[in-house]
């Protein structure tokens, strides 16, 4: 058995690819992390102070997008950047000290535009987490310690890579091969392992490699494959908070219907039993559960706009998160003590865009703060 679990492989070329992919990533990370690179706390170490839970979200000022942070309820509204670049896709950490977010310069080189920063809210400072040398996608916040998993995009042959870096600016890819697409990384529910998406070992259809689900450790080691049908192509994977469950969205392709099928998949990681969600030809986003593992979050959109539904997984039911006269929602996320999902409501009709809050059972929603907007034709 390799790796990745698998137990047979018929070509002799397949063999000697996988072992090399495997001996080059065992080389690349050997060594490379370890807990003095971080701070060594707890993954589910909880907030040494009993401030209230806060939110981070940009908002344009004078031309120029600014990170600011609020509390759950809505009040202490901070602004906490003020240099003058674009800022986006900002998460505070969950000892409330950093914000880690996505940053944009102009004046730079296409491939160097997009960087990940972390802002340090006690003394103010500012550094960039990434060289510039990568297109870097969706991004993920260790549970405990100061470092981020990001999708790398590298321009010399365009595939996804799995890349590893801490607060202190040190960065290193997992994933270290031209054959293989892999993307969407994330922690899991103890911050021990990182799960993401790859075509490695995957069979082409009509000339593509259907992405399957994977885990490994942080230094890269230790891979296992999840999932293992191969007519299916993963995305968005997420891990149950007990460590038993993944979540992912799921594409195939009808041939006779000529339709792609898209659905929310819930996997029993000893079992390999799964559950059909739900399912329709549109797009599903980002999938996450709930602290308790008993509900999902996750987007739904496509030629439609973009709606925020809770799925209980043990009720079976969708719950609508939109606001009324709100024309969409996205960015829906749990907070870290998990008592409450926040999200994004844009209305059209008064051109602002309102960041939401319910509890966890998708009730009680109240609106933190509003910004202006100009709605697409």
């Amino acid at each position: 058995m390799n790796r990745y679990g698998v137990c047979k492989i018929k070509t002799k070329n397949s063999v000697k690819l996988v072992f090399a992919f495997a001996l080059a990533t065992s080389i690349v990370m050997a060594g490379w992390y370890t807990a003095s690179d971080a701070n060594n706390s707890s993954p589910i170490e909880k907030r040494a102070d009993s401030s209230p839970e806060r939110i981070a979200f940009t908002e344009e000022i004078k031309g120029t997008s600014q990170i600011f942070t609020v509390d759950i309820d809505g009040k202490s509204k901070r602004m906490e950047t003020q240099s003058n670049y674009d800022k986006s896709i900002s998460t505070l950490t969950r000892d409330n000290r950093h914000i880690v977010f996505k940053g944009y310069k102009p004046n730079e080189r296409f491939y160097s535009q997009f960087g990940f920063y972390v802002l340090d809210r006690q003394t103010g400072s500012e550094r960039r987490l990434t060289d510039g040398l990568v297109w870097e996608g969706p991004y993920d916040c260790h549970p405990g310690n100061d470092l981020i998993v990001f999708e790398g995009i590298y321009q010399h042959h365009g595939y996804g890579d799995i890349v590893i870096a801490t607060f202190g600016g040190k960065t290193q890819k997992l994933t270290n091969t031209e054959e293989f697409d892999e993307r969407a990384p994330s922690f899991d529910h103890d911050g021990t392992q990182i799960i993401y998406v790859s075509n490695a070992l995957s069979k082409k259809v009509d000339g593509y490699r259907l992405k399957s689900v994977f885990t490994m450790r942080l230094d890269g080691t230790d891979r296992k494959r999840l999932t293992f049908d191969e007519s299916e192509d993963c995305e968005k994977p997420t891990m149950s908070p007990d460590g038993t469950h993944i979540a992912f969205v799921s594409r195939k392709y009808d041939e006779k219907t000529e339709i792609q099928e898209r659905c929310i998949v819930l996997l029993n990681l000893s079992t390999q039993k799964r559950r059909i969600l739900t399912k329709n030809e549109r797009n599903f986003f980002q999938p996450q559960f709930s602290l308790d593992g008993r509900s999902i979050v996750y987007g739904e959109g496509g030629e439609t706009p973009l709606k925020t539904f809770l799925f209980s997984l043990e009720d079976r039911v969708k719950i609508p998160l939109d606001p009324p006269e709100s024309n969409k929602t996205d960015g829906a996320r749990f907070t870290a003590d998990g008592k409450h999902i926040v999200f994004w409501a844009y209305f059209n009709k008064t051109r602002t865009a309102t960041l939401m809050r319910t509890d966890s059972q998708g009730k009680n929603r109240v609106a933190l703060t509003s910004k202006g907007f100009t709605p697409k034709k």
